[in-house]
């Protein structure tokens, strides 16, 4: 019986194999399948066991540890969670209130009349130029100038070039003095614009308000035309070449020989008025007007409109308050029509007492939303909202 022991002892391994490996279902995932196999496993259907010399079979040589293994299950791919890094919140700098004299780029007026003259009546150099066109360029993007002056172009396009500022020029050429006068002007108008170069220039008006102080329409016609021959002979026949008179004045004729038809619409001289809404909406209307009944399909634009602070032009009531509120009320109402137009003006023009003859009214040098002082008359800021 010394070899009933070891047999059984087979016997038994082999249906442990046999009972283990018939429990494993046949559907088990890959992972679980290969958990349980024989090290090197063997045909046990071909092994001859009467043919096995059972007493030379060394048991205790056997490492049973070898005959099965048995490889632990996989745990499911369950992510560990990752224990999340609260974010340190950023603080967030206060933004500074914008001065009263900023407009943010979307709310500006669309156009600054601007003449480049001391209180005194000098021409103003080129520190005070800069001064104001910084200003100007905080609540426009297009000056309106009108004249050359010799030198008063020369320093409002050198400002704009020296400091990059964002301002395109609408230039003027001054006609009430002379054919001579008015060649003058021409060529320092030319000359000036090939030293600083044409990219500011928008367009130059031959004129304004001429019919009213005593020139003729044919000769301001024959003006025009000397002017914009010049400019192609210069090479400068890009630029668009038109006149600005008052509406009332401006003529199919006029129309005719100009770009553009730009004509000045001041409703603060109105013989009657009831409030200045119906003051803004007359001005609307009137350049309505010149569309239908003058411009023969080509563009319009308004060359001067605004109120005065000070002085006296009959029934329209002049003060600061309703001033600020013309400016926001045309700037609205301005907004949702195709029309381009010059604010009347950048800065008071107490100069005008110095070197224009004759009587003017007290409301001419109070125009401006910059007082003489070069500070503005009331809270920019209020242009922001319609």
């Amino acid at each position: 019986m010394r070899v009933s022991f070891p047999v059984s002892t087979i016997v038994i391994f082999l249906g442990l194999f046999v009972v283990l490996t018939l429990s494993l279902p046949s559907n088990q995932p890959t992972e679980y399948a290969n958990s349980l196999k024989v090290r090197n496993p063997t045909d046990w259907g071909a092994v001859d066991w009467n043919a096995v010399n059972w007493g030379a079979v060394n048991w205790g040589a056997i490492n049973w540890d070898t005959v099965f293994t048995v490889n632990p299950a996989p745990t499911a791919g369950k992510p560990t969670p990752t224990k999340p890094t609260p974010t340190k919140p950023t603080p967030t700098k206060p933004v500074p209130t914008k001065p009263a004299d900023t407009v943010t780029s979307s709310n500006t007026l669309w156009g600054l009349a601007y003449s480049a003259y001391n209180n005194d009546g000098s021409f103003a150099g080129l520190d005070t130029v800069t001064s104001d066109l910084k200003k100007a360029a905080k609540i426009t993007s297009n000056i309106r100038l009108y004249a050359t002056d010799k030198q008063q172009l020369g320093i409002v396009m050198q400002a704009i070039k020296n400091n990059n500022l964002p301002l395109s020029i609408h230039a003027g050429i001054w006609v009430q003095n002379g054919d001579s006068a008015m060649q003058d002007e021409l060529n320092g108008f030319v000359s000036t614009v090939k030293k600083y170069g044409k990219g500011m220039i928008k367009g130059v008006s031959v004129g304004n308000e001429d019919i009213s102080n005593g020139v003729s329409e044919g000769t301001l016609i024959g003006y025009i035309k000397n002017v914009r021959a010049r400019l192609k002979k210069e090479g400068l026949d890009d630029i668009p070449v038109y006149t600005t008179q008052e509406d009332g004045k401006f003529t199919k004729a006029m129309a005719e020989v100009s770009d553009i038809v730009q004509v000045n619409i001041q409703t603060i001289f109105d013989s009657s008025y009831s409030s200045l809404d119906a003051s803004v909406k007359s001005v609307i209307s009137r350049a309505d007007a010149v569309k239908n009944n003058i411009a023969g399909g080509k563009p319009v634009r308004i060359g001067e409109v605004g109120w005065a602070s000070a002085g006296n032009t009959g029934p329209c009531p002049l003060s600061v308050n309703n001033l600020a509120s013309f400016a926001k009320k045309f700037k609205c109402a301005a907004a949702s029509t195709k029309y381009g137009y010059f604010y009347f003006e950048f800065k008071d023009a107490l100069w005008k007492k110095k070197i224009i003859s004759g009587n003017i009214g007290e409301q001419e040098f109070h125009f401006g939303i910059y007082g003489p002082s070069g500070n503005p008359k009331f809270d920019l800021g209020t242009l922001n909202s319609c």
